[in-house]
Formats: C-alpha cells, sequence, structure tokens
C-alpha cells in the first residue's frame, strides 16, 4: 500500500456476473488512478436465504473461479492491487485461490465469525465495515483480532446516496482513538452532486488515508450502486483531488522545513543601530530599532540584546549581531 492515502475503487455491482464487463471496470480504475479495485465475490448461498427477496438477483452475479482469476491476471499485469468483499468460505476461497490483494468484511458478516478467522489465518491487509454496527461490537472485534495483524475500519454506509449530514465524520476520531486501528472512510455521497470529491477531502483532513468509492462504467447505465458511483472520467478527478489535497497534509512534527527556514529569515524584525553607537553602550529601545533587515543577519529577540553592552563598533542601520554584544 501506498505511504501517504490509498483509494479503493469499488465495483458497481452491474458486472451481472459477467468478466468481461468486471474487466472493463479494472481497467477504468486503473484509469482514473486508484490504488486498487474492489469487488463483490457473490454466492447466493454464503449470503441468503432461498426466500430472499433477492435471492436470484445475487445468482445472477455469481462467477466461476476461472473468471475471478482472469480479473486477477488482468489487475496484476496492469498493477492495480485486487481487494475483494468476501461473505463466506466459497468467496474467501476465491480470494485465497487469486492471491486477492486483501479482503473485506461487509457489516453483513460482522458477527460471522468463523468467517474472521479465515481471513486472519490468509490475508494481511483487511478492511471491516462498520456501518450500521455499534461501538461496544466494534470494540469486541478489536478484542479479538490476532496479534501481528491489522484491520482497516471503514466508516460509512450506502442510503443510495447517503445525505451529507449523516456521515457523522466527527466519528472517525473517536473509533480511532477507541480501536487503536486505521479508520477509512467509504464515501457514499450522490454521485451526482456537488460533493463528490469534498466529502472526502474533509476525511483526509481528519487523518484518514484508506477510501472506498463507487466507480460505474457510466452513470446513465442506472447499474446496481450507481447512485454514488462516480464514472470513470469523474473518479480520476477525485483521485487526482485527493492525492493532489493529501500534498498539503506534509510532516506531523513540528520542525521547520528549509523553505520555512527562508521565509523565517526573511520575515523576522532584526535589532538595528538608531545611530552611531560605541563599545561599551548599553542597547536599549533608545538607541536600536526593531524592523526588517536587507539580509538576515542579526539578533532577532529583544531579550537578547537590551541591556547587554556593546563590544565594537556599531553604525547607524547596522544590524546587531550575537558577537557584538556581552
Amino acid at each position: 500500500m501506498t505511504e501517504s492515502i490509498y483509494i479503493i475503487a469499488e465495483a458497481a455491482q452491474g458486472y451481472e456476473g459477467s468478466a468481461d464487463v468486471a474487466c472493463l471496470l479494472a481497467k477504468s480504475a486503473k484509469k482514473a488512478g486508484a490504488d486498487a479495485i474492489k469487488f463483490q465475490v457473490i454466492f447466493a448461498d454464503d449470503l441468503v436465504s432461498e426466500d430472499y427477496q433477492h435471492y436470484d438477483l445475487f445468482k445472477s452475479l455469481e462467477m466461476p473461479q476461472e473468471s475471478w482469476g482472469e480479473i486477477s491476471d488482468l489487475c496484476r499485469s496492469m498493477g492495480i492491487e485486487l481487494i475483494l468483499d468476501v461473505f463466506g468460505p466459497l468467496s474467501a476461497d476465491v480470494a485465497k485461490n487469486v492471491c486477492a490483494d486483501g479482503v473485506k468484511i461487509h457489516s453483513t458478516c460482522f458477527f460471522d465469525d468463523a468467517l474472521h478467522e479465515i481471513a486472519f489465518k490468509n490475508f494481511d491487509n483487511i478492511f471491516v465495515s462498520i456501518g450500521g454496527i455499534k461501538k461496544f461490537e466494534v470494540d469486541q472485534f478489536v478484542s479479538r483480532i490476532p496479534l501481528g495483524k491489522s484491520v482497516v475500519f471503514m466508516h460509512g454506509y450506502q442510503a443510495e446516496p447517503t445525505p451529507i449530514e449523516k456521515n457523522h465524520l466527527n466519528r472517525i476520531s473517536t473509533l480511532g482513538e477507541s480501536t487503536g486501528s486505521q479508520v477509512g472512510f467509504m464515501d457514499h455521497s450522490d454521485g451526482d452532486g456537488c460533493d463528490t470529491e469534498l466529502l472526502s477531502v474533509l476525511a483526509l483532513g481528519m487523518g484518514v488515508k484508506f477510501f472506498e468509492k463507487h466507480i460505474t462504467l457510466a452513470r446513465c447505465l442506472e447499474m446496481e450502486d450507481y447512485t454514488s458511483a462516480l464514472a470513470p472520467d469523474n473518479f480520476k478527478k477525485y483521485v487526482d483531488t485527493l492525492k493532489r489535497m493529501a500534498l498539503s497534509l506534509g510532516q506531523a512534527d513540528l520542525c521547520l522545513a528549509d523553505e520555512e527556514f527562508e521565509y523565517r529569515s526573511k520575515v523576522l524584525k532584526r535589532v538595528v543601530a538608531r545611530r552611531d553607537l560605541e563599545p561599551g553602550d548599553v542597547l536599549s529601545a533608545d538607541n536600536t530599532r526593531f524592523v526588517r533587515t536587507k539580509n538576515s543577519q542579526g539578533l532577532h529577540q529583544l531579550s537578547n540584546v537590551y541591556g547587554k553592552k556593546l563590544l565594537m563598533s556599531c553604525e547607524r542601520g547596522q544590524p546587531v549581531e550575537e558577537n557584538m554584544v556581552e
């Protein structure tokens, strides 16, 4: 994963079990600059009962191992990482067999301990959706994370689309402090709205490094999940904006950078002689001025000057330097 931010393009579920469409989405994500493409590996019987209202839809999204292998090979050849949503042992086997770069556990499976064990055993990069999950339940999950394993908890939920005021970004800091883990953000804002980048930029400023946003081939196709999805060109703008803004975060320590030292040398006021001064003169506000000077020479802290004696002559307008006083 990159050291700065990591952007996952979540494939809108409209690929309808077609490896060709899935590959087009992967290519679009790569061209848009995403770090990873994520698909949901669906096996209806892994996920829902036969009387579930969308059972037939989930059956239509099933793809054989060979198709997932084709998608994985394409991602590897393009240099984009492959993250797979897993919902049970069948989809987890697919993720393992194609050597996925990571897996995501959907909120649907938050309490599926057996699936969690499979994920922890076989994958290093694990994302866990916590949309609709209570804090104490997240805390309980944290207590079960094996030593040496790390989890990125993904904040957000899909309300097709999620209204801006329902994102509760302030929870991100709270979750990070209470879990001791990275907290990512799933941006489900309106893909046709005016906040397609702003919401994630705001989360970026709150310390988020992992982002997930739906990508679709074209919004006019109205593929599943298209409401919060971006078409490839707009997804590229989303990625470019986030990665450009990430540069502004810079370093967390308070040590000045070279450019800041240069700025400092230009703008700090210096103590200069108000008139010609002789050795032995005691420096004060009466015989000095505190102004910017032509160069960066001279003392800039009055406490290091006032009350001190000059050791040498100092002409009018000349900065008072450290070696000139005692």
